[in-house]
Parts: structure tokens; C-alpha cells; sequence
């Protein structure tokens, strides 16, 4: 059969005109793909309703029609009715007039969608092209038949009467994610305050698994065509999964490798404003310098002399080795053909350069990460030392309703002891509570979080030749008994603490909030 798209919203569902032969014809409403569901059965996708009317075009049904119509113009219904053929208007509500059917479907992506970076889209053919919808394509492709309705025609293909009705208004058979559409929302709403291009990610941190990533700028399904052309902003881009520039965060990776190495936590620099290392001087962020620090003190300050003094102390592989343990330079297999980008590292080899290894301590030089490998680095932290592997979905289900086949993650592997975890966790929670101008900080006293903050220089110019900044904080809270690792990452910032802290507040703040007042 020869299958005709008739499309009145890109985000809507897929309907189809078929000529089964010269006195019959066939108009496909739904499309019966299947659905995606958050961790605890929401629906991501199919979760709004619209109206439909399959109408057989007369002058008795015209002026209703026309005054319940969206999307279409009177024109173009004026069209339509010329035609004579039967077809498919969506409608505002249902009403009743002659030789008019309406039924009420699902739109598979509303006005309220959510997690759109990481649900995707389907092509104009129906197919998915982006995300969970490209990935699960095989499983949420039409495995039961839409509903159809076959009516019979004249010679004109004029509807003269309706055959019948078959197949079904909904698909319930789809892919379950590990996303909590409460934190989804948290994030989104977080985001969409602070963040003009960025993204958000809150991983839960004993199983690894994704309860919000959010990435901006959003786009709209309705102008996919103009979202793909945008280039400098890159809407359809998921910054979740890509890798960028990290700065001062991957000093928790840093400090991990020395302590794992047996360096003391008292192990002190005195920073004077700058350090030179073969003939390079290295310049502190407070000319002044910071004086003598400790482990600490250099974390909480974000001293990058002290961390390339303490570098140089450290064995490049077994450094180098602690970055990989933590997933640095490795892509991460989400879900069925869900893959991040690996990031680069710095090799052993290449390491073993003073140069190299200094930028590589404070997180510049060769080295890009995904705000996913930073979400693992932190959750070891809290977990003791124990880093999961993150995950996107949970399984696939028949009946929206019951897990069929689970999707097997490895257990989590210890990358560092659980004393070094412990002296982690303090030095971090001590970066956003005892710093009275931490922005992460709650401003009274609504929750306790660790972290640090990163400011990522990019190589990249704006119009007056001053360079774009990643602004970064990777941290930690907990919501309802449970651990959470939150990533934030602003692009073209000024700093971690000014443009990425905030979001990470809000969301600490209304995690906090929300999980209390359901206990």
C-alpha cells in the first residue's frame, strides 16, 4: 500500500492515506510506536492528548469544522473539502455534525515535554532519528497497528461511507528509563533559570543510574528544520553526553591519585601567587598567594600551584590509572546504542612531561570530560570509594506497567579506599560550608552539600577577543535518604561558582524540599 504523510504537528502522531483500491480508502491516525517511561511509569512521551476528526468533506460539516480547526487555515480547508477525499483535522474538542469522527490520541511530544535531549525524535517517515527514540528504534517501531479507519469511495475518491475501524489508539509496549521525572523537572526548571547554553545532571550515586539530564538550549519539535541550522547555539545537541574543558573539578581526581599514592593530606605548599616549573611559571587565580596550604586548604581555595606542586610528586601511570578507573577517556555505554563521548586523556607517556602532568592537575591541557565521567567521579566519593557504572534504562516493558527484561549493569569497582573517600568527602563538603561565598552554599541552612567548582578555559573567542569560559561544580547532596551527584556545567561563563553553583543550589534546595515533604 502507498502511504501518504499527512502531517499537522511534527510532535504529532503519524497519519497515513492509503488507496487499498478504487472504492475503498484508508486513514491511518495513530501510528502505534511505542512508548517511553520514566523510572516509575510516567510517561515521557504520549503523555498529552489532542483531538482528531476524520472527516468526510461536505458543505454540511464545512463551517464546523472550520470553527474547531487548529493548525489549518480556512484556506486550507477550503482546499481539503475541493478535494473531497476523506482526512484527518485536528481539532480543539469534540463536537457533532455530520459524517465526523473524533477521537482523542496521544501527541508524542507535548508542549510540556521533558527530557527531550535524552527521548529524541522521529524523522518525517515516523522513524526515530535522535536519543532513546533512535536507540530503541527496533523496539518502539510499530509493533501493533494504529488505528485506522477504511471508508468506501466513489470514482472521485469521494467518502461516500465508513467501513470500519481497526487497531489501537495506544502502544503501551516501550523502553523504561532511569530518570525520575520529579528530579527530571527539578533540573529542567533549575536550568531554564540559570543556563542559556549548559547542562544539568543528577546521577543517584550507590547504582550509577540517571535521575535528570537536562541540556541547554531546548528546541521545539515543531522547527526541527531551523534547529538543525542553528550552529552557534546547537539545540539539538545533548551536553550531557559530550565532552568539554573541565578546570579545577578534576582536582578531586588529582587529589584522589596522591592519597592513593600514600601522600599525606598535610602534604602543604606555600603559594606565593605563581609557581615555576622548567622555566614555565604557572600563576595562581589570587596574586597575592594564598600562603602555606594543605590538602584541604588547596581544594577549598582551588590552588593551582599547590595541585602542580603536588603533582610532581605522583607517578604518571598509576595517576593515569586512577582517570581511567573513574571512566576519564572512555566512552560509557548507557543503553542500547546510548553512548557519550569518551573525552580525552593524557597518556602515561605524555604524562611524564612537567608540563603536561601540571596542566593535566588543575584539569586544563589535553584533558575533556562528559558532565557523566564527573557525576562517576563524585558519586565514588560518596559511595566509599566505589564507583558505578552509569545508566540510562532500566528495561524494556509489554504493558507499560511491569519490567520484562532487565538491562544488567556492571557492579560498581573500587577505584579508591574508602579512607581516601572519607578524606574526599570532608575536604568537599568542607569547600561549600565553610565558604561563606560559595554560591552552592544553602543560604539557610536547607541542606548539606560538598563540591568544587571548575573554570574551564576553552581556547574559544567571543567578538571582542576575550575567551569563553566552561564554569563547572560537580557536588553532592542528599534528597529522602538518599545520595545524589550533581553536575552542572555553564558554558561561555565567568566563573564555576557565579554561573554554575546557583543551578546546583536550586536543585539541592528543591530535591531537599520535595523529597522531605513526601516522607
Amino acid at each position: 500500500m502507498l502511504y501518504l504523510r499527512i502531517a499537522w504537528l511534527a510532535s504529532t502522531p503519524f497519519y497515513a492515506e492509503t488507496a487499498q483500491s478504487q472504492s475503498s480508502y484508508t486513514l491511518a491516525l495513530t501510528q502505534g510506536r511505542g512508548t517511553i517511561y520514566d523510572c516509575n511509569g510516567n510517561r515521557l512521551v504520549n503523555a498529552e492528548s489532542g483531538y482528531l476528526a476524520a472527516v468526510m468533506p461536505s458543505q454540511e460539516n464545512f463551517a464546523a469544522v472550520a470553527s474547531h480547526a487548529v493548525k489549518l487555515s480556512r484556506q486550507e480547508l477550503e482546499q481539503l473539502w475541493e478535494q473531497g477525499k476523506p482526512c484527518v483535522i485536528q481539532v480543539d474538542g469534540t463536537f457533532e455534525s455530520p459524517d465526523i469522527w473524533i477521537y482523542q490520541v496521544p501527541i508524542r511530544y507535548g508542549e510540556s515535554q521533558l527530557a527531550q535531549h535524552v527521548v529524541g525524535y522521529t524523522d518525517s517517515s515516523g522513524q526515530g532519528a535522535a536519543g532513546v527514540e533512535r536507540g530503541y528504534e527496533s523496539l518502539l517501531a510499530a509493533q501493533e497497528e494504529g488505528l485506522s479507519l477504511t471508508f468506501t469511495v466513489d470514482a472521485f475518491g469521494r467518502g461516500v461511507s465508513l467501513q470500519e475501524a481497526t487497531g489501537k489508539i495506544d502502544n503501551p509496549t516501550g523502553v523504561v528509563l532511569t530518570l525520575d521525572e520529579t528530579i527530571q523537572q527539578i533540573c529542567e526548571e533549575a536550568g531554564e533559570n540559570y543556563l542559556e547554553q549548559g547542562t544539568v545532571v543528577v546521577m543517584e550515586a550507590a547504582t550509577g543510574k540517571l535521575r535528570g539530564v537536562a541540556s541547554f538550549p531546548t528546541y521545539s519539535t515543531d522547527t526541527l528544520a531551523e534547529a538543525v541550522k542553528e550552529e552557534e547555539t546547537a539545540p539539538l545537541i545533548n551536553r550531557a553526553f559530550h565532552a568539554y574543558a573541565v578546570g579545577s573539578v578534576f582536582k578531586i581526581v588529582t587529589a584522589t591519585a596522591a592519597l592513593e599514592q600514600g601522600i599525606s593530606p598535610d602534604f602543604t605548599h606555600n603559594c606565593t601567587g605563581a609557581i615555576t616549573l622548567d622555566g614555565t611559571t604557572y600563576r595562581c587565580h589570587y596574586l597575592p598567594g594564598h600562603g602555606t596550604l594543605n590538602l584541604k586548604g588547596a581544594l577549598t581555595e582551588s590552588c593551582n600551584p599547590y595541585f602542580i606542586d603536588l603533582s610532581q610528586q605522583l607517578d604518571p601511570t598509576r595517576f593515569w590509572q586512577i582517570a581511567c578507573g573513574l571512566g576519564f577517556g572512555c566512552s560509557a555505554e548507557l543503553g542500547d546504542n546510548l553512548i557519550t563521548a569518551s573525552g580525552t586523556l593524557p597518556d602515561p607517556e605524555e604524562l611524564e612531561n612537567s608540563g603536561v602532568m601540571s596542566n593535566f592537575s588543575f584539569g586544563q591541557g589535553a584533558l575533556t570530560a562528559t558532565p557523566v565521567q564527573l557525576a562517576v567521579t563524585v558519586s565514588c566519593v560518596v559511595n566509599g570509594g566505589l564507583a558505578p557504572s552509569p545508566s540510562l534504562v532500566e528495561g524494556t516493558t509489554q504493558n507499560g506497567t511491569d519490567l520484562d527484561t532487565l538491562r544488567e549493569t556492571p557492579q560498581p569497582t573500587r577505584v579508591m579506599s574508602q579512607e581516601t573517600a572519607e578524606i574526599l568527602k570532608a575536604d568537599l563538603l568542607a569547600c561549600v560550608m565553610e565558604q561563606p561565598d560559595q554560591n552552592a552554599t544553602a543560604p539557610n541552612g536547607e541542606y548539606v552539600a560538598g563540591g568544587k567548582t571548575g573554570t574551564a578555559q576553552t581556547g574559544q573567542m567571543d567578538e571582542n577577543g576575550e575567551e569563553y569560559n566552561n564554569g563547572w561544580f560537580a557536588g553532592f547532596c542528599n534528597a529522602g535518604g538518599t545520595d545524589y551527584a550533581v553536575v552542572v556545567l555553564a558554558q561561555q561563563a565567568e566563573s564555576g561558582n557565579a554561573d554554575a553553583a546557583p543551578v546546583f543550589r536550586e536543585i539541592a534546595m528543591e530535591m531537599t524540599a520535595r523529597y522531605q515533604s513526601q516522607a
